[in-house]
């Protein structure tokens, strides 16, 4: 959940008088966001922006405008890092170091400028929360050559390669084919990616309809290739072609249902303390995944294209429970046939099955390999 993210910060004050080196920081309005979650069992996903626009480097103050792109000066900004990571770092599951620096939009300097604030971040972080994953800021590929560089210059600094993709699910496995190769060109050893957003803006009922498989569908793919997480970030938000903030909760501003609500509250509630264990396909149109909680398997299912049947052999197994796209529970597909099967009908919304013992899935339709 995005709680607090503020591209300039207003929890710092300038330096306090009399010398000492220290500034004034009032945490109120981050402390009440952050304690929303916190005191309900969230852990933080803690992203690390900008000190104040006074902070600014010298070489950069005539900017008058969108300061928060521009280098900062280290003393401030190690002040403000420090001031964060220890107040909030025992609640992050991991540290994310500012924004998409490989475009202009959100670092204005150059890409040696952010090195070396990376540098001096990165040193705050292990010394006042040594144990708390550290990732990127999430790379967004708008330049392909600035996102080789920080990916070649960041080998060993970084626990957790981040990136961006805002669209469907063949869109995002472009990018992160694209993001994976740069990483094995650059001597990466077996890293563990996260998606850092994946939303897109959705202002129409059939967008609606659509976010409601993508997110899920992007969500199941990340988990089976090499993720350790994915932040939905705005994976339901309503803004319109003039990037209107109208944003009603539940309903939109079209008095629709938010169809992601239900769709992701299926895949936590049908995959909640379960694991991954293989993919049984995973094609342009066809995806089934695997996953294990205790003694019994989870399958997780959905296609890009048409509708399908999925055929299942079940054996010496047995269809425990059926959850459908918006999380209803029921008893299931139909009882095998003669040899064995069921059929599984799926189509662009993930759904799920709960099996007891062993089972083979077909590809849509047969058994043939």
């Amino acid at each position: 959940f995005q709680v607090a993210r503020v591209d300039e910060s207003k929890e710092m004050g300038p330096p306090l008088p009399g010398g000492s080196g220290e500034y004034r920081f009032s945490f109120e309005r981050m402390d009440a966001a952050v304690a929303a979650y916190t005191s309900r069992g969230f852990d933080l996903a803690l992203q690390l922006m900008h000190a104040p626009d006074w902070a600014i480097e010298e070489d950069y103050a005539h900017i008058e405008e969108n300061r928060w792109r521009y280098p900062h000066r280290e003393k401030p900004q190690r002040a403000y890092t420090r001031a964060l990571v220890k107040r909030y770092g025992e609640e992050a599951r991991f540290i994310q170091v500012f924004n998409e620096p490989d475009q202009a939009d959100f670092w204005a300097g150059t890409p040696e400028e952010f090195l070396e604030h990376f540098r001096f971040t990165l040193d705050e972080i292990r010394r006042h929360a040594p144990g708390v994953p550290v990732a990127n800021g999430g790379y967004s590929l708008v330049d392909p050559e600035r996102t080789r560089f920080f990916i070649e210059r960041l080998r060993g600094q970084i626990d957790l390669p981040a990136y961006h993709s805002h669209g469907d699910l063949p869109s995002l496995r472009e990018d992160f084919s694209r993001i994976r190769t740069m990483h094995e060109e650059a001597g990466y050893e077996s890293p563990r990616f996260i998606n850092t957003e994946m939303g897109f803006d959705g202002w129409r009922l059939d967008q609606e309809w659509r976010k409601g498989q993508n997110v899920p569908q992007k969500t199941l793919f990340c988990w089976g290739n090499d993720h350790a997480g994915v932040l939905l970030f705005s994976g339901r938000m309503t803004f319109g072609p003039i990037r209107s903030k109208q944003d009603f909760g539940f309903l939109d501003h079209f008095f629709c249902p938010r169809y992601v609500y239900g769709s992701t509250a299926a895949l936590v509630t049908a995959l909640r303390g379960a694991r991954f264990e293989r993919k049984w396909r995973e094609t342009d149109e066809l995806f089934v995944y695997e996953f294990r909680r205790g003694d019994q398997s989870i399958l997780a299912g959905f296609s890009l294209g048409s509708e399908v049947a999925v055929p299942l052999r079940i054996g010496e197994g047995r269809v425990v429970e059926a959850i459908d796209e918006m999380g209803n529970r029921s008893a299931g597909p139909a009882s095998p046939d003669e040899s064995g099967q069921v059929s599984w009908e799926l189509d662009g919304y993930p759904r799920y099955l709960i099996v007891d013992g062993e089972f083979e899935v077909g590809r849509g339709g047969d058994f043939a390999e």
